[in-house]
């Protein structure tokens, strides 16, 4: 019997072509959500800054810096044209940094933890940078729940990818965890933007 993976399911046979429209779709979603704002614009470059770095780890498994560097930018930028406009919060954006670095910082001592424990790497160094943006733009509680959020969306990928040629050969099989964690941001900021 011939194994027919989720994809080929949904006629979805290029990862790439998925993750744009996911992408498409979150852009729409955030139009709707947020109507014609600043903010809105802001979450539309993150939904582009997030699916290129869904594409580049689902190829290579690794989630390219000025991809994160351009993802602080644009919130940088979005905080610039607040403080031009008279309408800058001093504390959220304070909040909003610590809660990234926050993030990161808790990440990389979590990984560290964990790899000297168990022998093997917790976290990959692009995941935690994710992470760290998350906190950036949804704060502490939002980049909590999108650590929950990528967890669930990875263990329903693992599920539904299950059977791969890597299992069926015995070979370890590897999930890139970057677009689970992309598609965490874009449902939390789309729930509960900060």
């Amino acid at each position: 019997m011939a194994y027919t993976s989720f994809m080929q399911i949904l006629g979805l046979h290029n990862r790439t072509a998925m993750v744009a429209a996911l992408a498409l779709l979150a852009a729409l979603a955030f139009a709707v959500r947020l109507g014609p704002t600043l903010e809105a614009l802001q979450y539309l470059a993150l939904t582009a800054l997030l699916a290129w770095a869904s594409v580049e780890d689902l190829r290579s498994r690794t989630i390219p810096n000025p991809c994160v560097i351009a993802a602080v930018i644009v919130r940088a930028a979005y905080f610039a044209i607040l403080a031009a406009w008279g309408s800058f919060d001093a504390d959220k954006c304070l909040y909003c940094c610590a809660s990234g670095l926050g993030t990161g910082v808790a990440l990389v001592i979590f990984g560290l933890a964990f790899e000297r424990v168990t022998g093997r790497e917790g976290i990959g160094g692009g995941d935690v940078k994710l992470y760290a943006v998350s906190g950036l733009y949804l704060g502490a509680g939002g980049a909590a729940l999108v650590i929950l959020v990528s967890c669930v969306l990875a263990l329903v990928a693992a599920f539904l990818t299950r059977g791969s040629q890597s299992e069926k050969t015995g070979l370890t099989r590897t999930l890139p965890f970057g677009p689970a964690i992309a598609a965490a941001i874009i449902l939390v900021a789309l729930i509960a933007p900060c």
